[in-house]
């Protein structure tokens, strides 16, 4: 049922509460939303921030604001490694043209795969699991989130137009979602800035407005000049290290870069209460997160396998679960997804 009445949100963005919303966020999602509720006191740490998102629905500063000094460490750690790998002699191959881009979207370039599930001590990892930084997405969310997907990647320019997310769109994850993006690398105007349309997120003052710019699931920039003209776009430009918040529900885009490349990392957190997703795609793994278990880690594979602590398994959810169900931890501390459908 809560399905159905959120599914016709998919893309859009909702411009106040309505009844799908509170079934979705007190039914669907009952347990995350009041958890959230008893973290209220960190709120007051992070005010200014929360409330550029909730205004904006976008928020761009150096890592120290959104990070602690544990993840900027590992940040670091993680930053090495995807460098390496961007300045190997494959990314450079493809770049020149002379290998094939195995990628789905022939103008970006993954540069992390977990095709056995996210090691434990991956460093990446310890970023998306930052304290300070789940304590500002479950403040903006309202509940406590899903680790959606962890990736790196380099975009690089081609001869093609822009298509697919280097045009203007919504995601369509759930009905609010927070996409972080950290520059590896010196984002300028000719290396594709991700760019945002503010006040476009569920509940921004520019959601009635954005209607006008129709339903077509991706946008160029001369439809949606119409509406938003290129003054009021955010041009996400800034150095390596600049680290940038968006509910991305909200209009956007990945720049197509003219010259150089732009090299990021990024990860997607919603709140799929309803769906417990395994992705198929290497860079993508649907984890769920308790932000008081930071450190400990959790393994989606591509086979359909789990991997985690024992202490977590009670988060585990499934389509035949009911999403305010909690069940009891299971005695292995690795399981199958179908040991949860039975």
């Amino acid at each position: 049922m809560i399905t159905w009445l959120t599914s016709r949100y998919k893309r859009h963005a909702i411009s106040a509460p309505n009844f799908a919303f509170y079934a979705w966020k007190f039914a669907a999602n009952a347990v995350p939303t009041y958890r959230a509720m008893r973290m209220r006191r960190h709120d007051q740490r992070h005010q200014d921030t929360i409330a550029a998102l909730r205004e904006q629905g976008i928020v761009m500063a150096e890592t120290d604001r959104f990070l602690t000094e544990g993840g900027r460490a590992a940040l670091a750690d993680a930053s090495s490694g995807i460098l390496a790998t961007a300045n190997s002699d494959r990314v450079r191959r493809i770049i020149a043209g002379n290998e094939t881009n195995e990628d789905k979207k022939d103008f970006l370039i993954h540069l992390v795969r977990y095709g056995k599930g996210v090691p434990p001590d991956e460093p990446l990892l310890k970023v998306a699991l930052d304290q300070q930084l789940l304590e500002i997405v479950a403040a903006y969310l309202e509940m406590w989130p899903t680790l959606y997907s962890i990736a790196a990647w380099l975009n690089y320019p081609t001869d093609q137009p822009p298509a697919v997310s280097q045009l203007w769109h919504r995601d369509p994850e759930d009905l609010r979602l927070l996409k972080v993006f950290i520059y590896l690398s010196d984002v300028k105007e000719h290396s594709g800035p991700f760019s945002y349309i503010p006040r476009t997120q569920p509940f921004g003052a520019a959601v009635e407005q954005a209607r006008r710019c129709g339903n077509s699931l991706r946008l160029s920039d001369a439809k949606v000049s119409k509406v938003f003209p290129p003054s009021t776009w955010k041009v996400c430009t800034g150095s390596a290290g600049s680290m940038i918040l968006a509910d991305t529900v909200g209009y956007h885009r990945g720049g197509k870069p003219t010259s150089g490349v732009r090299i990021l990392a990024t990860f997607r957190r919603c709140r799929r209460g309803h769906r417990c997703q395994f992705s198929d795609s290497p860079s993508a793994h649907s984890v769920r997160l308790q932000p008081d278990v930071v450190g400990q880690t959790r393994h989606a594979r591509r086979d359909g396998e789990v991997t985690l602590p024992t202490s977590l398994l009670r988060r585990i959810r499934t389509r035949r679960v009911r999403p305010w169900r909690v069940g009891r931890p299971r005695p292995a501390a690795a399981q199958s997804v179908g040991s949860f459908l039975r």
